[in-house]
């Protein structure tokens, strides 16, 4: 991950959303709303007809959002309703704005691609239960599983997860202690509790050229009992 600013982004601005792409990152059509650029004025413009395009929506179904080559997909919640209403004027979003841990950039150095890394599905914690044999949650399961043979086919997980460890203790661990106990701590017990916080703690002590195998960082802990 790495500073940007206004300089990097096209010369012309959306006129009301970009949105990048989702699970498919060779995919150059808005749709994921984890990360957004909003043109803020518009949408205060437009905010009225928006309520009222919501309120119209009945009984909570996907939104039907028109693709490029013209097929109908469906798309939930407030990501359908912001493609749907906006579908004239929105703009694709680079996914070096919504990068995502699981996405495999061949070819391409993690310096290339990522300015904004996006936990988008499992968080840090997910893929350390995973790693010590904590089920994920049905939703995410999958995105937990991409991981499961060698993690650093998978180039901004592991520096996604040390600037997730950087950031929880950059204050001291009583933040990190308090995510760890409420997240494996609640769902597996202490031990993992415990675990969790020397598994992050030690990603934040870490250089990054000595953590390209967080799966293997996670394993000596719970071999060890951590």
């Amino acid at each position: 991950m790495s500073s940007f600013s206004f300089a990097d982004f096209s010369k012309s601005l959306t006129k009301s959303i970009a949105f990048s792409a989702e699970g498919d990152e060779e995919m150059k059509e808005p749709w994921n709303a984890g990360v957004a650029l909003l043109n803020m004025p518009y949408l205060r413009e437009s905010y009225d007809d928006f309520l009222r395009f919501i309120k119209s929506h009945k009984h909570n179904e996907p939104y039907d959002v028109v693709m490029k080559r013209g097929s109908k997909v469906a798309a939930p919640s407030d990501q359908g309703a912001y493609l749907k209403f906006y579908a004239e004027t929105k703009e694709f979003l680079s996914t070096k704005f919504n990068d995502k841990p699981y996405y495999l950039h061949k070819g391409k150095k993690p310096g290339e691609v990522s300015k904004v890394l996006h936990f988008h599905g499992a968080k840090p914690h997910d893929y350390l239960g995973h790693w010590l044999g904590i089920p994920c949650s049905s939703g995410v399961a999958f995105l937990c599983e991409l991981t499961e043979s060698k993690p650093e086919e998978r180039p901004m997980l592991c520096p996604g997860l040390k600037s997730f460890a950087d950031a929880i203790t950059s204050d001291g661990t009583a933040l990190l202690e308090e995510y760890c106990e409420f997240t494996l701590g609640k769902k597996a017990g202490p031990r993992y509790a415990s675990i969790c916080v020397y598994f992050f703690s030690t990603m934040a002590e870490k250089k990054p050229e000595e953590i390209y195998n967080c799966g293997r960082i996670a394993l000596d802990a719970n071999r060890d009992g951590k």
